[in-house]
């Protein structure tokens, strides 16, 4: 709860160096003349000048953009996200709507080649007996 950069705890502390410096009495005049200054502050030509310049940098991208036609922009964009919002609960609805038939059977989609069984047959390697020669089984 910041209030122009002063938190909670610095705000007491100004109240009591305040309250310290000036006096019980003191600081009841210095707080009605200052709230009469803040008052005239407010009230004044001024004050009302600075608040029309702060609305207007804060809504100026907003007339920027009425300017620029890009109101026109903003309602394209939400058609063209409207009509995509469409198509996917289409889709949603009758998924299988958008799949072709296959034009072909499946036989002539799918070409096996044939291979003889001999040449994908991986033969074991042969253990070896300690003299080094081969084993007779």
């Amino acid at each position: 709860m910041d209030f122009l950069g002063v938190g909670p705890m610095e705000l007491i502390f100004v109240v009591i160096l305040a309250l310290i410096i000036l006096g019980p009495r003191d600081m009841q005049k210095a707080g009605r003349s200052m709230g009469r200054w803040m008052n005239n502050l407010v009230k004044s030509d001024t004050w009302k000048m600075v608040r029309q310049a702060s609305n207007k940098i804060k809504y100026l991208p907003n007339e920027l953009m009425r300017e620029a036609g890009l109101e026109d922009i903003k309602k394209a964009s939400q058609s063209i996200n409207k009509e995509i919002n469409n198509e996917i609960s289409q889709e949603i609805t009758d998924p299988f709507k958008s799949w072709k038939e296959p034009s072909s059977s499946p036989s002539e989609t799918l070409k096996l080649e044939k291979t003889p069984i001999s040449e994908n047959i991986i033969e074991p390697p042969r253990p070896e007996s300690e003299n080094g020669g081969d084993v007779d089984a």
